[in-house]
């Protein structure tokens, strides 16, 4: 099944798929924070791959709290959501 996110308690997710065929059909691919515990050169890295090996063939979606997990020159992709107690979670495109 590719492109089938599992995650198993505190486990980190994995993403479910043959090594040897990759990821075949265009999938979504949503990551919850993905640089998490990695240090600014190492999140600068992920975003680099995928950039350049995962966002051409697949969408990608991923929340962050880190200015490394931005490309800067790439800006108008960003998209910030907001908790609002009346009118509830809104995406401020």
């Amino acid at each position: 099944m590719s492109g089938h996110v599992a995650s198993f308690g505190s486990s980190p997710p994995r993403l479910l798929h043959s090594p040897r065929r990759g990821l075949q059909a265009a999938t979504n691919l949503i990551l919850d924070e993905p640089g998490l515990n990695l240090h600014a050169t190492a999140q600068a890295d992920l975003l680099r791959f995928i950039d350049e090996r995962l966002a051409p063939s697949h969408q990608v979606l991923f929340s962050t709290h880190s200015p490394f997990m931005i490309n800067a020159h790439k800006f108008g992709r960003v998209r910030t959501v907001v908790d609002d107690e009346q009118k509830g979670t809104k995406c401020v495109c």
